[in-house]
């Protein structure tokens, strides 16, 4: 297990001044200051909790949060953390208890490499948060992002230069000081404070239902089951349903849904549920108990001026699908790399405009996809509850299972959501007018049209194409003459935009990309594509970073672009 310091934790207040307080230590407030800190950007974060939390559910890192995760250098990390045994880090498992009769065993969430290792530059990983929260926030501080613990926001004020937060000591609230920076974001939670200081209201329904989250100890847990190895169990029994993760060698996160908003659930009742759920009459202890209400909203705007919102601060939804924390990081992602480029003064406004217009759209996705999951699961387990399970006939415990799973295919396989995040009606994206094919929660197909991921392609062994895109804008030349190349170096340097230009000089390679110039974003995705540079480089490029720019720059860009869906990688 991979050691985690605590550099730069401290009980102190921040310094006065920094360029971006982010307010939450949580994933996704760490995320994004290790995203700022790779790029020179002075960053600070206030948390009023001391410590990290156990109270966390988040339990699947899915391809693209590990791809962000091997940007910042950390995906090697987040894979040494977990004590589970390799074995039971790539499977789901239908099952009746974890020493009961199996029911199928089923890839899922492209856990699997060689499931993942034409899609993505990583796979992914089933990992409890409080692992994956630890190594963001080492990374964090390794990098120099002081980490301000027993610290909450109070208010902030907002001038044309920059905010004025104002944070107390949690345990003395009337302490408060002042903290000036150009930019605050509140990644601090469902409950947002920051969100509620500017008033940035959310639509949608709320408490739902609630669901229980609890971790488990067992001593022995993964030794002699009777079922197969499994990084996710999903117990179909009919004294008890729920989805089991083992976290550690004698440890397991247990949830349990389908509870009414204001009904409550003892230890006891959670210690004797957690024997159903190993079929054996054990010893456990309920370590943390986490009942929590389902939402389905969405905040209406992620940017006041300069406070923006980033991950549950934004957008709460179910559990199923394990989008929450994985939509979060996406959020620091985009987030990062454009308030880096507005503080370094080549990115305009209007890019930071676009991170509601860009992220919005995917959290409502996301929620719609996520409620849909845990209808289809919550039925299916409703339906066993009330059928039974065939005792003695494995052939119809087989059937039983691969009807299940039919049933909630897309709570496993949930490609179209990871890996086909398309940003197609931002405004600093060209589009082309290609074709794309509908999307799908379930299916991925690689497609370098602007506003989409950049495909995947391994350039090397273990070198991935994201590997060699700079930290700025990226022009991948597919065949372009050193005219086309040298107008964009020109238009960028003008404006003082960082650009590389990488050579894809393997033909097969290069014509999955779809045009022989491709313009790449820090995040990995395709701002513009063509087979020649528009009349005006200098309009295009200030269209993508946010300074101007307007509708006929994609008009134009889309006319030498191609007009046929690229041969799928």
């Amino acid at each position: 297990m991979t050691t985690l310091g605590a550099q730069h934790e401290t009980r102190d207040a921040p310094a006065g001044e920094t360029d971006v307080l982010i307010v939450g230590a949580g994933p996704v407030g760490c995320a994004l200051a290790v995203d700022l800190r790779l790029r020179g950007v002075r960053c600070a974060i206030v948390e009023r909790d001391e410590g990290i939390s156990y109270d966390m559910r988040a339990m699947n890192n899915s391809m693209r949060t590990m791809e962000h995760m091997r940007q910042w250098g950390i995906a090697e990390r987040i894979r040494g953390c977990s004590r589970v045994p390799p074995q039971f880090r790539h499977d789901l498992v239908f099952a009746t208890a974890l020493h009961g009769h199996e029911l199928g065993v089923f890839r899922a969430y492209g856990f699997r490499p060689e499931d993942a290792r034409e899609l993505a530059s990583e796979p992914g990983m089933p990992m409890s948060q409080k692992y994956t929260a630890r190594v963001l926030r080492a990374r964090a501080q390794e990098l120099g992002c002081a980490v301000h613990t027993g610290w909450q926001f109070v208010e902030v004020e907002q001038a044309p230069g920059g905010v004025s937060a104002r944070i107390a000591p949690t345990a003395a609230p009337d302490a408060s000081q002042t903290i000036s920076a150009s930019y605050l974001v509140g990644c601090d939670g469902g409950r947002s404070s920051v969100r509620a200081s500017v008033g940035i209201p959310m639509t949608g329904a709320g408490a739902l239902g609630k669901h229980v989250h609890a971790v488990v100890g067992c001593p022995g847990l993964l030794e002699d089951l009777s079922v197969s190895p499994g990084c996710f169990y999903v117990l179909f029994n009919p004294e008890v349903g729920g989805l089991v993760l083992p976290s550690d060698v004698d440890e397991f996160n247990l949830h349990l849904a389908g509870y009414d908003p204001d009904e409550e659930i003892t230890v006891e009742e959670l210690a004797s549920k957690a024997r159903l759920v190993i079929g054996r009459d054990v010893e456990v202890q309920i370590k943390r108990v986490s009942p929590y209400l389902i939402h389905e909203l969405t905040a209406e705007t992620y940017r006041r001026g300069r406070v923006l919102i980033a991950g549950d601060a934004c957008h709460l939804f179910c559990p199923f699908g394990g989008f929450n924390m994985n939509t979060g990081i996406g959020d620091a992602a985009n987030l990062g790399w454009k308030l880096a480029a507005v503080l370094a003064g080549w990115g305009g406004d209007a890019l930071l405009d676009s991170y509601t217009d860009e992220r919005r759209p995917i959290a409502t996705a996301n929620c719609e996809a996520a409620s849909a999951n845990v209808r289809a699961l919550v039925g299916s387990i409703g339906r066993v509850l009330e059928e039974g399970i065939p005792d003695s006939d494995e052939e119809a415990r087989r059937r039983l299972g691969q009807r299940l799973y039919e049933e909630t295919y897309s709570e496993w396989n949930t490609h179209g959501i990871v890996l086909d995040q398309r940003y197609t009606d931002s405004p600093v994206i060209a589009d082309d007018d290609s074709d794309a094919p509908a999307w799908d929660v379930t299916v991925y197909s690689p497609l370098a049209k602007p506003g989409h991921r950049l495909p995947h392609a391994w350039l090397a062994e273990d070198v991935s194409v994201y590997d060699r895109l700079g930290s700025g804008l990226t022009l991948l030349d597919c065949g372009a003459s050193p005219a086309a190349l040298n107008a964009f170096r020109a238009a960028a340097s003008a404006r003082g935009v960082p650009l590389e230009v990488l050579r894809l000089s393997d033909s097969r390679l290069a014509a999955r990309y779809g045009a022989p110039l491709v313009l790449a974003r820090p995040d990995q995705h395709v701002a513009w594509r063509g087979a020649q540079p528009p009349a005006d480089v200098d309009r295009l490029i200030d269209l993508v970073r946010g300074a101007g720019g307007d509708d006929s720059v994609a008009a134009e860009a889309g006319s030498g672009s191609a007009r046929t869906v690229p041969t799928p990688l």
